[in-house]
């Protein structure tokens, strides 16, 4: 019981956890226009994320707390992204030792919408690979064409509007998903 405590406090925090570092880099540490695309990328993964869930309509487990489809899971596509980004970034330096703690903490972190019966392994494997080729082609396509194309006519500015909006976008959207399912979770309780 108690380590299935520790595991739903681990998975509550991560998409803060995730969101805070990744806020943090772009805004404080590296705030150049390969981080604002980055983290247009991962906004972009999120819509494709729900955009497979209702192509696929995939039930979760029977005793998921939430409804809605679990097919692939959002966490590990959003969890394999990053990791995966991280990964192109840190091979790029030569650093193996991170690459394989980035790649570490991505299994784990994924692991637990298994262990704890919000998906299937076959919902989180499927997250995973959507989240790594949506980052491979995402980043292959910046370091090809875009950021070239954006450094080159000296269109940065562009970019961090262009981020900018899809975070207002995605908040909105997060917010509101958010308030319909405390919605429902009221509904719940009195029906």
């Amino acid at each position: 019981m108690l380590l299935l405590r520790v595991c739903r406090i681990i998975n509550g925090a991560t998409k803060w956890v995730v969101s805070a570092t990744i806020g943090i880099c772009v805004l404080y540490y590296r705030h150049d226009v390969r981080a604002w695309y980055c983290l247009t990328g991962a906004i972009g993964n999120a819509f494709f994320s729900r955009g497979l869930k209702f192509i696929i309509n995939e039930k979760r487990p029977v005793d998921a707390r939430k409804k809605d489809p679990g097919m692939p899971s959002s966490h590990a596509q959003s969890l394999y992204y990053f990791a995966t980004y991280a990964t192109l970034l840190l091979y790029d330096s030569g650093s193996m030792i991170g690459i394989g703690c980035v790649q570490g903490l991505g299994l784990i972190l994924a692991s637990l919408r298994v262990t704890l019966g919000y998906h299937t392994v076959p919902q989180v494997l499927v997250g995973a690979l959507a989240g790594s080729l949506f980052s491979v082609a995402f980043h292959s396509m910046g370091t090809i064409m875009v950021i070239p194309y954006l450094q080159a006519n000296n269109m940065e500015l562009f970019m961090i509007v262009v981020t900018i909006m899809a975070c207002l976008a995605f908040g909105v959207k997060f917010v509101s998903r958010w308030y319909r399912e405390r919605e429902e979770q009221k509904e719940d309780k009195k029906g």
